[in-house]
């Protein structure tokens, strides 16, 4: 049975005059009629847990009130939600400390809901923080991250059930880690921490790590995004070594779900079916986007190979207008920032680029700058300028400046830098265009989206995707402080690193690699440029246990490479052909330097 209305395919092509449907009013077919059945009583099961939890756990005088209310209430779960309003209850500031902590806090959740373009509600997702603060951090996450960053949640589904208090597309491990990713670049956040010394990062990430580990360790949509939220935020804070388990359990999870063989398979008819297909699908192209960014980062291809199916998100038209976060149309007196039509497949296709650019920088045949490495290079540079005049001027960031044209930008630039950075400065990759000189032009480029951004939007609010033009150029300028150009470009993109340094400790890491990097490879910071590194240096000894980070830091090609203290080129033996080093190895090589 199809589920068409008022006569099912089959009973059609039959030629029968009626169709019978042995199903509850309001159900489209059998199967989505089992499903609600079984989601509802796994819902009702949940709750029955939950009440026999509080009976067990609780101290013994509050367990006996809990068995007096079953006693006397018609139904078990009336009780259970009088015992859900009291714990909330308990959790609101007393009138006696509304005058300090309390009245501080209620102050900045009206202050943070006033300001949220998506207002949506905190219970029964997280106890944490009131609706003010969870609208703030949700309607972030569709302003800033959404839908390049964060392209792996469906904000309508999402949404949806956040508001209905219940779904399969939002859960509370789910809800509680977009609250810690978000926290960590929130201005409101930073407000709340300064006046009630509340780190509300740490808060939420306790919070959805205890959901993790009580409520959703069978697979689903909403753990896979959680999990990789947690990944993320790892990589923010600096811990991501450790953090990487997050990374692979979600991986884990993904191919368990197997959407390579559920999407093709799900139907459009049946709504159940498209909302699944839907969500799986921007689950699987959206996490295989932000892979194919972070391994710029890794300096190796992304851990995740392509999905076997087309993305199934409509296509836009070229004159499709900018909406804001809430889907409406983008103009005077909308919430900031405006968002561009088709940035995700854009993003998709420039993801398979990547993939295919870094594998052959993994395993290229022919030796590194060999006359076939060369040819392979340009044929990348080629297909690289081909997609992106493919793409229609509403995706240019120069004619449509958006969070995420720029990011579009930021990661055309990111494939060229991985095409062409292997190579020695003066390797033609077209006539008379060496690679320094387009390496030069790429930061150049990038020194200009990174100040588009900041002059339209300031770094109040950001996503993460905002480091990477930085990266590209202060790791790539390293190996050409030669050039009259690059300290002045190298200098202007330290001046934000600077300033992100205090939300993002991962920042302070990859800052303390690019001095180390300096001292191993015999260069100097420009003199510009160091008032942006002051501390880093003096606190390389602590250094010296270890850091949980993982992050490559570009090698100088061959021929630029400079001898260690033993006359060998690179003191620590790099195989023929290496491109990156590990940051963490050589942070604790530079630690365990004397400082001069």
């Amino acid at each position: 049975c199809d589920g068409a209305r008022p006569l099912c395919g089959a009973c059609a092509k039959r030629h029968e005059q009626t169709c019978e449907y042995p199903v509850r009013e309001g159900a489209v077919s059998r199967y989505s009629d089992l499903k609600q059945t079984f989601e509802k009583l796994e819902r009702e099961n949940k709750r029955f847990r939950e009440l026999f939890t509080c009976l067990r756990e609780r101290p013994e005088h509050e367990a006996f009130e809990i068995f007096q209310r079953l006693r006397q209430a018609p139904d078990p779960l009336v009780t259970l939600q009088h015992i859900r309003d009291a714990d909330i209850l308990l959790t609101i500031p007393s009138i006696s400390s509304m005058e300090t902590c309390g009245k501080e806090r209620m102050d900045i959740e009206n202050l943070a809901l006033a300001a949220s373009p998506l207002r949506v509600p905190s219970r029964p997702w997280t106890l944490v923080a009131g609706d003010g603060l969870v609208s703030h951090l949700i309607s972030s996450l569709f302003q800033w991250d959404y839908p390049f960053m964060i392209g792996f949640i469906d904000q309508e589904l999402f949404l949806r059930d956040m508001r209905r208090g219940e779904g399969a597309y939002c859960s509370a491990f789910l809800v509680n880690a977009i609250c810690a990713y978000r926290s960590l670049m929130s201005d409101k956040a930073r407000l709340f921490r300064q006046r009630t010394a509340t780190d509300l990062s740490s808060e939420f990430l306790l919070e959805a790590k205890r959901h993790w580990e009580t409520d959703t360790r069978r697979e689903s949509i909403c753990a896979v995004q959680g999990l990789y939220l947690l990944f993320l935020i790892s990589c923010c804070d600096g811990t991501n070594m450790a953090g990487s388990m997050y990374r692979f359990a979600a991986f884990n999870m993904l191919q368990r779900l197997n959407p390579d063989k559920a999407v093709p398979r799900l139907r459009e008819a049946i709504i159940e079916e498209a909302e699944r297909k839907t969500a799986l699908s921007r689950l699987h192209w959206g996490i295989f986007l932000v892979e194919n960014t972070i391994c710029f980062a890794f300096l190796k291809p992304s851990s995740i190979v392509a999905p076997r199916y087309p993305w199934s998100e409509r296509s836009s038209s070229p004159d499709e207008p900018n909406v804001d976060a809430t889907g409406s149309p983008y103009g005077p007196g909308s919430p900031e920032p405006p968002r561009a039509a088709g940035v995700s497949q854009a993003g998709y296709e420039l993801a398979l680029l990547m993939h295919t650019v870094m594998t052959y920088n993994m395993h290229h045949k022919a030796p590194l700058g060999h006359h076939l490495d060369i040819q392979e290079r340009r044929l990348h540079f080629t297909s690289l300028g081909a997609v992106e005049r493919s793409f229609s001027l509403r995706l240019s960031y120069q004619h449509n400046p958006t969070p995420q044209t720029l990011f579009l930008k930021t990661f055309i630039n990111m494939i060229a830098y991985s095409i062409v950075r292997p190579l020695h400065p003066s390797t033609e990759i077209q006539p008379n265009y060496p690679a320094k000189t387009i390496l030069l032009e790429l930061c150049a480029v990038d020194v200009h989206i990174v100040e588009t951004y900041t002059r339209l939007w300031t770094l109040k609010e950001y996503s993460p995707m905002f480091l990477c033009s930085l990266w590209s150029v202060t790791l790539t300028l390293l190996s050409h402080f030669d050039d009259p150009r690059a300290p002045g470009l190298f200098t202007r993109a330290c001046v934000p690193l600077r300033i992100i340094q205090k939300d993002l400790a991962a920042v302070s890491i990859v800052m303390q690699g690019m001095l180390a990097m300096a001292w191993k490879t015999k260069q100097k910071i420009p003199e510009e440029a160091r008032p942006y590194f002051a501390g880093l240096e003096e606190k390389r000894k602590e250094l010296g246990e270890g850091v949980p980070y993982e992050f490559s830091l570009p090698l100088p090609p061959a021929g630029q490479r400079v001898a260690g203290e033993n006359g060998d080129e690179e003191d620590d033996e790099l195989e023929d052909g290496a491109i990156g080093t590990d940051v963490a190895v050589l942070l604790q090589k530079w630690s365990a330097v004397t400082i001069d």
